[in-house]
Order: C-alpha cells, then sequence, then structure tokens
C-alpha cells in the first residue's frame, strides 16, 4: 500500500493569481484570475478538471466582469488526477 500510494498522484496543486474590483459600498464588481495547475508527467484528465474549475470558481456569486484564464503546468512528479480510490 506504501508504493501504491507514492506512485498514485493525488490532487492537482494550484497556483491562483487574481484580482479584484469593488464598487463603493464593497460588491464585487469584477474579478480576474490565473491559475497554474500541476498535471504532473502526463496531463491526463487536467483539462477536465481545468474546464470545471474555470467555469464553477465564482460559485454563486454574479460578477458582471468575470475573466478566468488556466494553465497544465507538466512536471517531473507522479501525475495527478482528480481522485484516487483505495
Amino acid at each position: 500500500r506504501r508504493q501504491d500510494m507514492a506512485t498514485t498522484g493525488g490532487r492537482h496543486p494550484t497556483l491562483a493569481r487574481y484580482k479584484v474590483g469593488f464598487s463603493s459600498t464593497g460588491k464585487i464588481d469584477a474579478i480576474s484570475i490565473d491559475s497554474f495547475s500541476d498535471a504532473g508527467y502526463t496531463i491526463d484528465d487536467t483539462f477536465g478538471l481545468l474546464d470545471m474549475m474555470q467555469t464553477m470558481m465564482d460559485n454563486a456569486y454574479f460578477i458582471p466582469n468575470y475573466r478566468t484564464t488556466a494553465a497544465a503546468l507538466k512536471t517531473n512528479t507522479i501525475t495527478n488526477t482528480d481522485m484516487r480510490s483505495p
């Protein structure tokens, strides 16, 4: 089991850089988010994850000016995946 856990990827480590614009009353008027996700040594299902992440980032809020980008980064680590089962 230790070997399996060491060689099976987990969730994608992700870095997000963002800028937020507020109205004078404190309401969010604009947001810009750039995300970078560590896919590991294969891209695998990372693009599906990034697509879902971009469409759901604003969650339950209506933000009139919403911009997001996402990049899958290929690295020299084990491949990451949305989920891992025993």
